[in-house]
């Protein structure tokens, strides 16, 4: 006799989050580290047990929004209550499959303005104990860094250029520029560059 599965579509969906009862649910230690020049932490400064001096240790629950945890940050560095102040927050997380820690970028926030990724939670990006949050500050009289995954954006060639006479630290650019040179041919692997 065989069984036959009654699962509509309906049903299989992703139920909405659950808000956290606060009053009974006891709070995670996040601990979020900053910069005022826009750009996240290289992932070198998480390597060997160590991390970033910019430390914040906030306690909160899964489902505290970007807006939320940018108004705490504000509460601690005044010069980022300043309207127009741009926040771009990434997870860091250490990677299972290689040695170090990776980053995911999950979105922003601005000081005095309303945005799309305001009631984000860290629930819904997959933030996990453990990891840790890395949030790029950009003051409001600078241009914000270029958005999605910023450190991994495509340069131009004369940004190339840069890179091939100062190369950066993070190892992760590795792939990104090795396909810039591999178009531009060049004839040229990234890690010769790199000095690898």
């Amino acid at each position: 006799m065989a069984v036959e599965s009654r699962v509509t579509q309906e049903e299989i969906k992703k139920e909405p989050e659950k808000p956290i009862d606060r009053e009974k649910t006891c709070p995670l230690l996040l601990r979020v580290f900053t910069t005022n020049n826009g750009r996240h932490h290289r992932m070198d400064e998480f390597s060997r047990g160590n991390v970033p001096s910019s430390e914040l240790q906030i306690y909160t629950w899964m489902d505290a929004t970007l807006k939320e945890l940018t108004s705490l940050v504000k509460e601690v560095y005044p010069e980022a209550r300043k309207k127009g102040t741009h926040f771009n927050f990434a997870i860091v997380f250490m990677d299972l499959k290689r040695p170090g820690y990776r980053v995911k970028e999950i979105g922003s926030t601005m000081s005095g303005r309303k945005g799309t990724d305001d009631s984000m939670t860290l629930q819904s990006q997959k933030f996990q104990i453990g990891d840790y949050l890395d949030i790029a500050i950009t003051p409001p009289n600078r241009a914000p860094p270029p958005s999605g995954r910023s450190c991994y954006a495509a340069f131009d060639v004369l940004k190339l250029m840069i890179f091939v006479a100062q190369p950066p630290k993070c190892y992760d650019y590795s792939i990104y520029y090795h396909a810039w040179l591999k178009k531009l041919k060049l004839g040229m692997r990234v890690t010769t560059l790199m000095g690898r």
